[in-house]
């Protein structure tokens, strides 16, 4: 394998690069991006860039010279419009191509568009890229009032970074509770409580109608007639894959390019990872994709070991971190339709460690300002824990007297505290 080609530069495809290299790999390695900028990292574009602590330098993912350092070939703002893989090559929109002996696609995805009335007024604005967050940042410091549509993750850190700002923000959700696909209800009302805390409005079970001004957003308009002013809305409803290009060079793709455990479509000469990379998971029993930092990280590591001939390691259990107001959040593994929780800390302090079982088994963990306590329960998840626990209420569990979580694991009995 002498070429590979990498197309998206976003962390998957930049970690993938890096890996090869550092692995040994010494063919050609060329690494197309669209957009215009040097590789970054998205995570603070909510956050620390859009409130303007960061500049563009500080979320690069590495220094301009890394790339000729490492002999990978980076073109930035590129666009491939055709793949040939049985002609081993990639061709891009200016007309030059590429060969290549192996093909990756880490496109990622786009922002997941409302289509209403009044979807195209100016100031309804959408947060995926750095074009985006320069463009937001400018018209959140010109706005007043924040309608946020969408209380996932993006939606919930624009509306705490507007909030910070100085604005009056409301955030829109059609689900009856903020991120109802990721936590468990009383999860999702200790963030309710900490956004209205900070003076955010929160709407639930309320769907749009649409968007209403003349040029400009003025208002939204919910269901049961609701009107909120608005001189910005933004939207955040979650992501579609940008799939089109495999699926017209006959890659299997539904919603995301279907790869195997290593990253692998459906054509061997062609692997995808990232966010738009679709595989079956084990612990659930269906096909996802993640749209998640370590696991955009980890497919590349998993898919560098593949294309080098080594066994890659598949155990992985899904971690994401948000960070609001002055309050780390994280979740690992699956939270959501639990049997029982083991509540560690203090939540009315919001500083505590929710551990989330089935079976019997930890499968789950959500941390509020407790990062410490979530990455070791993510040790009990990835070794099937089973708590030996006392009862203190019909569905909430203690921890043993003396502090410790008590597991047993492969029929022997461990013991792990966790502190701080």
């Amino acid at each position: 394998m002498r070429s590979i080609g990498i197309i998206g530069a976003g962390l998957a495809g930049v970690t993938l690069a890096r890996t090869l290299r550092h692995r040994g790999y010494d063919g050609a390695l060329h690494l197309v991006g669209d957009e215009p900028e040097l590789p970054y990292d998205r995570p603070p574009l909510s956050k620390d860039y859009l409130i303007g602590t960061n500049k563009p330098s500080d979320i690069w993912l590495h220094e301009p010279t890394f790339y000729e350092d490492n002999a990978i070939d980076l073109r930035t703002g590129s666009t491939v419009d055709h793949i040939a893989i049985g002609e081993g090559a990639i061709r891009l929109s200016d007309g030059e191509s590429i060969a290549v002996d192996q093909l990756v696609l880490a496109t990622g995805g786009r922002p997941r568009r409302l289509s209403l009335s009044g979807s195209e007024l100016a100031g309804v604005s959408y947060l995926r890229s750095i074009a985006d967050a320069n463009s937001l940042r400018e018209r959140l410091i010109d706005a007043a009032s924040v309608v946020v549509v969408g209380g996932g993750f993006i939606g919930s850190e624009i509306a705490a970074t507007a909030r910070i700002m100085g604005k009056q923000v409301t955030i829109v959700e059609q689900a009856p509770r903020l991120l109802p696909r990721v936590l468990p209800a009383d999860i999702s009302d200790v963030l309710e409580e900490i956004h209205r805390d900070h003076g955010v409005r929160v709407l639930c079970r309320r769907h749009i109608q649409r968007f209403g001004g003349d040029t400009h957003v003025q208002f939204v308009e919910l269901s049961g007639g609701l009107h909120i002013e608005a001189d910005l809305v933004v939207i955040g409803i979650g992501m579609e894959p940008n799939d089109e290009l495999a699926s017209s060079a006959g890659l299997t793709c539904t919603d995301g390019i279907h790869v195997n455990p290593f990253g692998i479509t459906s054509i061997p000469q062609v692997a995808a990872i990232g966010d738009v990379a679709r595989r079956f998971d084990p612990n659930s029993g269906r096909s996802v994709r993640s749209e998640h930092w370590l696991s955009a990280q980890n497919q590349a590591l998993r898919l560098a070991d593949a294309l080098l001939g080594a066994i890659p390691d598949t155990t992985e259990t899904p971690w994401a971190w948000s960070h609001q107001y002055d309050h780390d959040i994280q979740v690992a593994g699956d939270c959501v339709d639990a049997e029982a929780s083991i509540i560690r800390g203090n939540r009315d302090s919001k500083n505590f460690c929710a551990l989330y079982l089935r079976n019997g088994k930890v499968v789950g963990a959500f941390g509020l300002n407790a990062g410490r306590d979530t990455r070791g329960a993510m040790r009990l998840i990835e070794s099937g824990a089973q708590p030996t626990i006392r009862r203190t209420s019909r569905r909430r569990y203690g921890l043993t007297k003396d502090g410790h979580w008590t597991i047993h694991l492969n029929s022997i009995l461990a013991k792990l505290r966790l502190t701080r």
